[in-house]
């Protein structure tokens, strides 16, 4: 009987919730077909979010109300607990205590994308469902093992409480109890070893330890070029890159070391200095050579090099980016996905970052005031607050399937396919500070001087966007000073984040 009614509630509760959905789903097609933008509706979407996902959360909340009850057996003291129990968990998501293998209500945590569709995180959300209903499955057992069939007698009670019949009465519960421990022990492995676990925060936390005091405010040696030949691999969510980092000294004092960080995710191998090869796991080398100090990779030249004096570096990298799972999120700002592909220079996400990357490994623990610099401070020279002082001549040969279009900063010197593959060798046309990689399967949607790079599904306001690129190419070139990019592209990426990002001829634009 209480199996029955906690069942009924459920499909109850679940019906109200889809015939709501839908309501909205209504209402918003309709304002859809008169403002023109809208698309065909997709019933397998509704049946996703609402049933597969939302479902088990309304399953596993009423198999626990019905435990309380056959616990407690007064349904003001249950009113009471389970409040309480969703206070508890809203005060545990605010301050990020659940991740994967206990989120069992999933709140603010999917972020849908009509070009990704819950890809990126499907695992993690498939193992929680299925843990929340085993969950719930382990309430309906413990419940109905407690609940009595009729009232005992005090003799009855002691009785029940024997190790023999304790045991018997448990076996149930237990039983149903070990799926649960089994896949939740997986979840927080997984978790646990995500490129938001704790290894990974550990490793971020010493390199900020360890570097912070000696490199946060020390010179950096200016990039001039940029030579790279980059592999991407949608289909495993993983990179390969190798190149080459002519490092220059632009300061008056010589430079005996110089730092350059790359990513958390990338294994950088096969580093040389000037032609000399280096192992920057090993210690005690003879210069030049690179030390891996937590992370920091540190140059030590043959000799610190003079004002404007060059070294060259050069590495091979591969990774996964992002790599596993992540604590509790189904977004994210850079990624190799087989929906798309974002990387940007602002990051180690593809290459690394000359210098010391400031806020890796910073919390609420540790975290600091900003700077107070005195009032004329600005009579001298100032670098920029964000990325480098100096520009860079980019040289990207991007190599990925042969059916996406991959757009980076520049113009096209060469194209070629092979084995379905394509690799396409962009040079910047000026001097840059910032340069990316962005694109997928997308098509193009040309203009009289710039293009859209669109999914097709997302295609409802592309004419009038590039209307408006060629409109402000042409205007603000005759009210400000000439577009000194030969290309000016916009290039869709999954709504997985919900930023837009101007580089040089190439803006990123995210779906949302």
């Amino acid at each position: 009987m209480l199996a029955g009614k906690s069942l009924a509630n459920a499909v109850l509760a679940m019906v109200i919730v889809i015939a709501a959905s839908l309501g909205v789903g209504l209402v918003l097609l309709v304002q859809g077909i008169k403002s023109g933008l809208w698309m065909p509706f997709q019933p397998h979407v509704l049946f996703l979010l609402f049933g597969l996902l939302l479902t088990p959360t309304l399953i596993v909340w009423t198999a626990f109300v019905a435990f309380l009850y056959a616990v407690l057996r007064n349904r003001f003291v249950v009113y009471g607990v389970a409040l309480g129990v969703l206070i508890a968990t809203g005060f545990l998501t605010r301050f990020g205590y659940l991740n994967w293998m206990s989120a069992w209500h999933i709140w603010g945590v999917v972020r849908w994308s009509e070009l990704d569709r819950l890809e990126f995180m499907w695992r993690p959300i498939i193992t929680n469902r299925v843990i929340v209903l085993l969950v719930a499955a382990f309430f309906i057992a413990a419940a109905l093992a407690i609940w009595p069939r009729r009232i005992p007698d005090l003799r009855a009670i002691a009785d029940r409480f024997k190790p023999r019949q304790l045991l018997r009465a448990l076996r149930v519960p237990l039983i149903a109890a070990i799926p649960v421990a089994s896949l939740a022990t997986y979840a927080g492995l997984q978790v646990r070893n995500g490129y938001e676990g704790k290894p990974r925060n550990d490793a971020a936390k010493a390199y900020w330890k360890r570097n912070s005091t000696t490199w946060e405010t020390a010179p950096s040696a200016s990039l001039d070029n940029v030579d790279a030949e980059v592999k991407l691999f949608p289909e495993t969510r993983t990179l390969q890159v190798v190149g080459t980092y002519p490092l220059r000294n632009p300061h008056a004092e010589p430079m005996a070391e110089i730092p350059i960080t790359p990513g958390s995710h990338l294994k950088c191998t096969q580093w040389t200095v000037n032609g000399v090869a280096t192992d920057p796991t090993k210690k005690d080398q003879p210069v030049p050579c690179i030390e891996d100090r937590s992370g920091l990779f540190v140059i030590r030249p043959a000799h610190p090099l003079a004002k404007d004096e060059t070294l060259v570096v050069t590495f091979h990298c591969e990774g996964q980016m992002p790599n596993g799972w992540s604590r509790l999120s189904t977004g994210a700002s850079e990624f190799v996905l087989p929906t798309g592909v974002v990387l940007t220079s602002f990051s180690p996400s593809f290459l690394p970052v000359v210098g010391f990357v400031d806020g890796v490994g910073v919390d609420d623990k540790n975290s600091r005031d900003a700077r107070e610099y005195p009032l004329d401070h600005w009579k001298t020279r100032v670098d920029p607050l964000f990325g480098p002082a100096w520009t860079t001549n980019v040289r990207l040969a991007v190599e990925g399937p042969a059916d996406w279009t991959l757009n980076a900063v520049g113009v096209i010197k060469e194209s070629t396919e092979t084995n379905g593959r394509r690799r396409t060798v962009w040079e910047s046309d000026h001097p840059v500070r910032f340069f990316n990689i962005v694109g997928g399967p997308l098509v193009a949607a040309n203009g009289t001087s710039t293009t859209v790079y669109h999914d097709p599904r997302t295609a409802f306001n592309v004419d009038t966007m590039v209307k408006a690129l060629d409109g402000a190419r042409t205007h603000y070139s005759e009210w400000f000073a000439p577009y000194p990019w030969q290309l000016l592209r916009v290039t869709e990426f999954p709504g997985l984040a919900g930023y837009a990002q101007g580089f040089p001829g190439n803006i990123s634009f995210s779906e949302d």
